[in-house]
C-alpha cells in the first residue's frame, strides 16, 4: 500500500483542513479518505480564541447524535472538513433549530457547496475557509446541490439557486477553543452544540470497530477532520461523528479517549448559528465579540458586543479579574455599555446577556478591562479592539478602536509566501487602507498600538475576501421596505427602494409549518403583490438583493395582511406613515387618562401561541388627535407582561410644527426604566437641520449617550455621516465620535 506523508493539523469548529491526495486503504479493503490540511501556526495563533463563563455542575455524559445526520461517506474526495462543518455540524444546527426532519435530502447540508469552492490543487481544505464560507455565504441543501462520493475531484461551482438558497443559512460566527481546555468542550456539548476539530492519524484509526480509542500505532498518515457529538466521563472519552459511512467505527461513530484527544488534537473549533428574521419569537441569541477596553480610558472601561437581532435589551454583568461571582450592573438597549462604578488600579470581567420576549440568552465569552492607571502600571499599552475589514473600490478599508497612549498603529498581512505575517503601513488614526489588493484573494491582517519602545498585543486577525472583478462587488441590502397592512381585501402589497449594483430581487414569505423561508419571486422591478393570501391572517416576509457576486444582507422581516374590512379601516393618506428601514416610535406609554371609552378608534390586542399578550394596537379618535398630535401608539410586552417597547405615530401637521413623525421608547421590562429613546425626524426639518434619526441612550434613567444620524448631504459636505456624544448626568459633553457612511469611525474629540 502506497501512502504518502503529510504533516497535518487538525482544527475544531471551522478553519483549516489537511489533504492526502491518495486514498487511504484499510486491511479490509475499504477505501476511506481523509483531507485536513494543515494551518500555518502564525496565522492560526491570530484566530479569535473562546473564553467561556467557567462551568459549573457540568452533567456526567452528554450525547446529541439523535438530532445528527445519519453519518455519511466521503468517498474518493478529500473532503473531511466539508463533511464534518457542513453535513454533520450545519444539518444538526438547523435541525435543532428549525425542528424538521432530517431524513429528506432538502434538511441536509451539501458538503459540495463548500468544499468545491475552497478544495485545494492536490485534494483537501483548510477548516478556516470552510467556516468562513459556511459565516459569509451560507451552506446550500443535497437536494439543490449533490455531492459525488465516486471520484477524486469535482470542480462544479454552486448555481444561482444553489447560492440564493444557502444564502439563508449563514452560520452566525466561529471561535477555536484550546484542545487541553476539556472544561470548555465539554460546556458546549452539554449546552448542545457541537465542535468540530482535527486528529492527527495513524494506521490502526482505520480499522477502529468499536470501544474507546485509546491508542494509535502504524505509520502516520496526516490530518482528519470530525465532529464531537457528545463525551462520557465513566468512558473518559469523547463521542465522534465520522465521514466514512455507518460501515465503519460504532456504526459511522467512534469512541475517542480524553487523553488521546488532547495529544493528537492541533486544533478545535466551534461554530455558533442562529435562524436569522424568524417571526416566531425563540429564546435570544448569544452576544458575540464581546470586548473591554483595556487602558483606553481613566475614569471608564468601555464594553462592546456584536448586534444580536430581534431582541428588546441586554444585561451586562461583572465580576472582579480574580472571581467568577458574576453581578448584573445595568440593562441596556444598545451593544455597548460605559462602566464608570470601577476603580484603579484593578481588572474586571465582563459577560453579556440578550433578552427577549421568550426570556434570557446564556451568558456571552467573557471579556476582561481596566482603567488607564492600570496600563501605566504595567508599563503597556491596551490591545486595539474591535479590528474589522471591508473591501470597497479595489481597496481594503480598516478600522479599529483607539488605544489611549498610542503615538501610532503598526498593520500587519499575512504573507503566504513567507508564512507569518508582514508590516504593510502605519497609522496615527484608527483606520487604514489597503490598496494592494489582487483580485480573487482572501487576506488576514492584525494591528498592534505602538508609542515610543512600546507595543500593544496583537489584535485579533480579520480576514476580507476581494471579488474576482469590479463586477464581482455584493449589492446593499434593499432599503424602505414596505409591506400594506389590512389596506387591500385580497392581496399584500410589497415594494422597496433600488439598492446599489442590484441586478435582481428575491422576496421571501414565512412558512410557519415547515419553519422556512420560501421563494415567491425573483425580481427586477421593485414591487411585488402576493394574491396567495387569507384575510385577517398575518404572512411575514424579508428581500435581498442579487447579482452575479451573491446576495446582500436579508431585510428584517416585516409582516402584513389583507384585511375583510380594508374600506372601513385604511389608513387616510394624511396620516399614513412611510416605514424606512429604521424602527422609530414614541417617548411614552399612553396614559391611563387616554383610555376613557370612546378616545380610541380600535384596540387591537395580539397574542402568541401560548395566549399571552405581546402587543398592543391603540388607534385614537379625531378629538384624541387634535390634543396629541399623534393618532397611534404600539406597545410591546415580554413573556412576564412587562413592557419592552412603545411606538408613537405622529400626524404630518404635527411633524411640520414639531420635527417629527415617529417615536420608539425602549425599557426594561416597565415604564419607570428607560433604555433608549429613537426620534424620527420629517424630511422638511432634516433637509433644514441636516439630522433625520437622534437616539437618546440612558443608564439607569439618565441620559449617558446622544447618536444623531445625518442626511448625505451632510456627508458630502462634511465626510461624516453619524455623531456619537458620550455626556455626563447633566449633559455636559465627555466625548465625540465621528463615523462615515460605512459605519468607520474617522475621528474622535475628547473634553
Amino acid at each position: 500500500m502506497n501512502q504518502r506523508i503529510y504533516t497535518i493539523v487538525l482544527i475544531l469548529a471551522v478553519f483549516f483542513s489537511f489533504s492526502l491526495t491518495n486514498t487511504a486503504e484499510s486491511k479490509k479493503g475499504k477505501k476511506l479518505n481523509t483531507g485536513l490540511e494543515e494551518t500555518n501556526p502564525n496565522l492560526k495563533k491570530t484566530f479569535r480564541t473562546s473564553t467561556p463563563m467557567k462551568a459549573s455542575g457540568l452533567p456526567d455524559k452528554a450525547d446529541l447524535s439523535a438530532n445528527l445526520p445519519k453519518p455519511g461517506n466521503q468517498g474518493y474526495q478529500g473532503s473531511c472538513v466539508a463533511w464534518a462543518t457542513t453535513y454533520a455540524y450545519k444539518s444538526y444546527h438547523e435541525k435543532v433549530e428549525r425542528k424538521w426532519d432530517i431524513d429528506t435530502e432538502k434538511h441536509l447540508f451539501s458538503p459540495a457547496f463548500v468544499y468545491n469552492q475552497i478544495q485545494l490543487p492536490g485534494g483537501g481544505s483548510y477548516f478556516h475557509e470552510a467556516l468562513d464560507v459556511l459565516k459569509n455565504q451560507g451552506a446550500a441543501t443535497l437536494s439543490t446541490m449533490s455531492y459525488n462520493p465516486n471520484i477524486e475531484r469535482d470542480n462544479t461551482q454552486p448555481s444561482a439557486k444553489a447560492r440564493q438558497e444557502a444564502s439563508q443559512y449563514k452560520a452566525k460566527d466561529w471561535k477555536q477553543l484550546r484542545s487541553s481546555d476539556s472544561e470548555a468542550i465539554k460546556k458546549e456539548l452539554a449546552g448542545e452544540n457541537p465542535v468540530v476539530f482535527g486528529l492527527n492519524l495513524k494506521e490502526s484509526f482505520y480499522n477502529y470497530s468499536g470501544g474507546v480509542y485509546k491508542t494509535q500505532s502504524g505509520g502516520y498518515l496526516g490530518g482528519h477532520a470530525m465532529l464531537l457529538v457528545g463525551y462520557d466521563d465513566s468512558k473518559k472519552a469523547y463521542k465522534v461523528m465520522n465521514s466514512w459511512g455507518t460501515n465503519w467505527g460504532e456504526k459511522g461513530f467512534l469512541w475517542l479517549d480524553y487523553s488521546l484527544f488532547e495529544k493528537d488534537c492541533n486544533a478545535v473549533y466551534v461554530m455558533y448559528d442562529d435562524i436569522a428574521n424568524q417571526p416566531e419569537e425563540k429564546k435570544a441569541e448569544i452576544p458575540q465579540n464581546v470586548s473591554a477596553s483595556q487602558g483606553t480610558y481613566t475614569d471608564q472601561i468601555r464594553i462592546m458586543w456584536a448586534k444580536v437581532e430581534n431582541i428588546d435589551s441586554y444585561i451586562i454583568y461583572r465580576a472582579d479579574a480574580e472571581s467568577d461571582n458574576f453581578k448584573k450592573i445595568s440593562d441596556s438597549a444598545d451593544n455597548e455599555y460605559i462602566d464608570t462604578e470601577i476603580k484603579s488600579g484593578k481588572s474586571y470581567r465582563y459577560a453579556v446577556k440578550a433578552v427577549n420576549r421568550s426570556g434570557e440568552s446564556d451568558y456571552s465569552d467573557i471579556a476582561e478591562g481596566f482603567l488607564k492607571e492600570e496600563s501605566k502600571k504595567s508599563d503597556n499599552l491596551g490591545q486595539p479592539q474591535n479590528l474589522s475589514a471591508s473591501y470597497d473600490s479595489g481597496k481594503v478599508v480598516l478600522s479599529w478602536n483607539l488605544v489611549d497612549g498610542a503615538d501610532n498603529y503598526s498593520v500587519m498581512k499575512f504573507d503566504e509566501n513567507a508564512k507569518d505575517y508582514e508590516k504593510i503601513g502605519s497609522s496615527k488614526s484608527s483606520t487604514f487602507t489597503d490598496s494592494k489588493v489582487k483580485s480573487g484573494e482572501n487576506y488576514w491582517y492584525v494591528v498592534f498600538a505602538v508609542s515610543g519602545k512600546k507595543i500593544s498585543p496583537t489584535s485579533d486577525g480579520v480576514s476580507v475576501d476581494i471579488p474576482e472583478s469590479k463586477k464581482e462587488v455584493l449589492p446593499e441590502t434593499p432599503k424602505d421596505f414596505e409591506v400594506s397592512q389590512g389596506d387591500f381585501t385580497d392581496k399584500v402589497e410589497i415594494k422597496w427602494a433600488s439598492a446599489p449594483n442590484a441586478e435582481s430581487y428575491w422576496v421571501l414569505k414565512w412558512n410557519a409549518d415547515a419553519q422556512v423561508w420560501e421563494e415567491l419571486v425573483n425580481t427586477k422591478q421593485n414591487t411585488f403583490t402576493d394574491k396567495n393570501v387569507i384575510p385577517d391572517t398575518s404572512y411575514y416576509y424579508i428581500l435581498c438583493s442579487a447579482n452575479i457576486a451573491g446576495f446582500s444582507e436579508y431585510t428584517d422581516y416585516k409582516n402584513g395582511n389583507a384585511s375583510s374590512m380594508a374600506s372601513d379601516t385604511k389608513k387616510s393618506k394624511s396620516q399614513k406613515v412611510s416605514e424606512n428601514s429604521y424602527k422609530e416610535g414614541a417617548t411614552d406609554y399612553v396614559s391611563s387618562d387616554f383610555k376613557s371609552k370612546g378616545t380610541y378608534k380600535k384596540i387591537i390586542p395580539f397574542k402568541d401561541s401560548k395566549g399571552k399578550k405581546i402587543k398592543d394596537e391603540f388607534y385614537l379618535a379625531e378629538e384624541a388627535i387634535q390634543n396629541t398630535g399623534y393618532y397611534k401608539t404600539i406597545v410591546y410586552y415580554n413573556t412576564d407582561g412587562g413592557v419592552t417597547q412603545a411606538e408613537r405615530y405622529y400626524t404630518d401637521g404635527f411633524a411640520k410644527k414639531e420635527g417629527y413623525n415617529i417615536r420608539i421608547t425602549y425599557y426594561a421590562g416597565s415604564f419607570d426604566k428607560k433604555l433608549k429613546l429613537e426620534t424620527l425626524y420629517s424630511d422638511e426639518f432634516a433637509d433644514k437641520k441636516g439630522y433625520y434619526k437622534r437616539m437618546t441612550f440612558y443608564r439607569d434613567n439618565e441620559v449617558y449617550k446622544v447618536e444623531s444620524v445625518y442626511t448625505n448631504k451632510v456627508l458630502k459636505s462634511k465626510g461624516y455621516y453619524r455623531i456619537v456624544i458620550f455626556v455626563t448626568p447633566d449633559l455636559k459633553p465627555i466625548r465625540k465620535e465621528y463615523f462615515d457612511y460605512r459605519d468607520i469611525k474617522i475621528k474622535e474629540e475628547s473634553k
